[in-house]
């Protein structure tokens, strides 16, 4: 199977955990999970609402949007913010013809996984 950025095209619930700065910045660390649902468009454009939980205080409400690369092999990239702040990048490999995707978050300071599931 080739895989493109159609690959990707609809709205896929995740699930992420580890460690990770705090959003304010360094030098805060600690554990974190966070949830939602990213929709992609298809064509390397995805945006979604997500809720997490950063060493147990919760933040509800914040947008995600960004951009992704699919490559044929069915790895790809993609580039986001969170209600603006600055950019955060993930590696991932689609599952199941695009029926799931993995994913590692490949910022310094974040020791970052999930998956999605559509």
């Amino acid at each position: 199977m080739v895989y493109t950025n159609k690959t990707l095209n609809g709205a896929y619930g995740y699930a992420i955990y580890g460690d990770a700065e705090a959003e304010a910045g360094p030098p805060a660390v600690g554990p974190c999970a966070l949830c939602g649902f990213l929709t992609f468009d298809g064509m390397g454009k995805l945006t979604g609402p997500r809720t997490v939980s950063y060493k147990g205080q919760i933040g509800v409400g914040t947008t995600i949007s960004g951009t992704y690369q699919v490559k044929a092999d069915g790895t790809g990239t993609a580039k986001f913010t969170v209600d603006g702040s600055p950019d955060r990048h993930l590696w991932f490999v689609i599952i199941d013809g695009g029926a799931e995707i993995r994913f590692i978050q490949t910022d310094p300071g974040t020791v970052l996984a999930g998956s999605a599931k559509r």
